[in-house]
């Protein structure tokens, strides 16, 4: 079995979202391949009606889908992103080595792709999955998490030396950002960042590029600074059980 290139991002799925997250990823300067079980892309508009016309696509009055797919194509492949037709995944594990691991997504027939931890999403998306934590895992009344789950990932890890990290969320106990100690975030790429501030029932997301990440976060700093400033403290800040440290 072919050992394959690893990538910042696998797409599952080669229709139009799929291609457009491929656009996006190069905009981004992510590596992307896209795979999909269906021998072409395009998905629905391909394999069911490509020679009908499509009425709700912004900017164009009518567009047959075989030509809409045609534009998605040439838009979404033109940074390098590789295509795996006909290739049905079938499984995703996580492979431990000498660096952070990565993940191998099992296909059939042809082989394992080798995949790292990214996730692309809008800043609405990240807010509102800052929402759900800061709402304890519940949403619009219905509990969507756990019972404690946000409790959890903002206690303090016991194998770190340092405050710093919790169940897969970063903290602010060393008070590296001018928030509140109990304050905790997700850390992406390029300085992006998606902060819970529970002390003023705040979320606070910055999207950005690798190119401007130092200037981009001295900002962040001194935009966090300003928020607090002008948004009224709610409650005290948080403390985990000395048990659960």
């Amino acid at each position: 079995m072919a050992e394959q290139e690893l990538k910042d991002i696998s797409i599952i799925g080669g229709g139009p979202t799929g291609l457009f997250a491929a656009f996006y990823a190069g905009m981004r300067a992510a590596s992307a391949r896209i795979i999909d079980a269906l021998p072409a892309l395009g998905g629905q508009l391909m394999a069911l009606y490509p020679e009908k016309y499509i009425f709700d696509v912004a900017g164009f009055p009518k567009i047959l889908a075989k030509d809409l797919v045609r534009d998605m194509a040439a838009q979404g492949l033109q940074f390098g992103a590789t295509t795996h037709l006909g290739e049905i995944v079938t499984g995703l594990r996580k492979v431990e080595d000498e660096g952070a691991g990565h993940f191998v997504l099992e296909t059939d027939p042809y082989g394992n792709f080798l995949l790292q931890g990214y996730e692309l999403g809008t800043a609405r998306d990240w807010l509102r999955l800052g929402l759900l934590y800061l709402q304890d895992g519940t949403w619009d009344g219905q509990r969507l998490l756990p019972e404690g789950w946000s409790n959890f990932v903002r206690t303090p890890a016991p194998a770190w030396s340092q405050p710093v990290y919790g169940g897969m969320f970063w903290l602010n106990r060393t008070r590296a950002w001018p928030l509140p100690e109990d304050a905790y975030y997700m850390a992406g790429s390029g300085g992006q960042y998606t902060f819970i501030v529970p002390t003023h029932d705040l979320v606070v997301v910055r999207l950005g590029h690798y190119k401007g990440e130092a200037l981009g976060t001295q900002a962040l700093t001194n935009a966090l600074a300003l928020l607090l400033r002008a948004v009224p403290q709610a409650r005290a800040p948080w403390q985990p059980d000395e048990a659960a440290r």
